[in-house]
Parts: C-alpha cells; sequence; structure tokens
C-alpha cells in the first residue's frame, strides 16, 4: 500500500499502467482538484478515468426518497444529499479537467455520474 497526497502522488512519472479516481473530486475545493488531476495524468501510462458526482436536484430527491426505505442512517442521507449538492455539471466538470491541461472530454454517466476518460500526455 502506498499513502501519499493526490497532489503529489509518491511514485514516478509514467509509472501505473491506469489509473481510477472515483467520488474523490467533489470533495477538494476546484484548485486542489485540479492539481490531482494533473498528477493522475503525470503518473498513468495508458489511461486515467476520473467519475464523480453529477449534480441535480432529481438526483439529490431521489436520494432523499430512498433514504427511507433502505432504513440509511440521518447523517448518511444528509452526507449523500450534501455530496450531491457538492458534485458538478458536465461543463464545470470539463473545466477543471482543462484547467488541468487535459483535453478530455466529460461524459455524464448513469446515476448521476459524470465521467472523464483519457490517455494520459506524453504517453
Amino acid at each position: 500500500m502506498i499513502l501519499g497526497d493526490g497532489a503529489a502522488l509518491p511514485v514516478a512519472t509514467k509509472s501505473v499502467d491506469f489509473v481510477v479516481a472515483s467520488q474523490v473530486l467533489h470533495h477538494l475545493d476546484a484548485e486542489l482538484a485540479i492539481q490531482w488531476i494533473a498528477e493522475l495524468d503525470r503518473v498513468a501510462r495508458r489511461a486515467v478515468v476520473i467519475a464523480d458526482l453529477h449534480r441535480t436536484r432529481l438526483a439529490m430527491a431521489a436520494l432523499w426518497a430512498v433514504s427511507f426505505p433502505l432504513r440509511l442512517h440521518p447523517t448518511t442521507r444528509h452526507d449523500g444529499v450534501l455530496s450531491l449538492r457538492r458534485g458538478y455539471s458536465v461543463p464545470e466538470f470539463e473545466a477543471l479537467v482543462w484547467a488541468a491541461g487535459i483535453r478530455a472530454r466529460v461524459r455524464r454517466r448513469p446515476i448521476s455520474r459524470v465521467v472523464a476518460l483519457w490517455a494520459p500526455t506524453g504517453a
């Protein structure tokens, strides 16, 4: 196991075949998210996949509604809705990726997700 800062990973450039980051960027401020994206690109040799939450009112309402029959703890319900609220629209997520110097397209995916997939720069 390697423990490190996502903005300064303790691994060599192009030393990881595939880099996947899922459901983490919405926890970071924009500047740090951009640093993470650039760093993930730096260490990847073949592909980078970053997935996060797509912010919609429908997703927030649906999570709230299903949390009751699923008997989710109130803290889990609150955190889930808050995470969706901190998620991204496609243009916002794409702007972060582009600000990191990556020209990847961001696409919507099922169950309130946005995904960017690209071959790393210099690969």
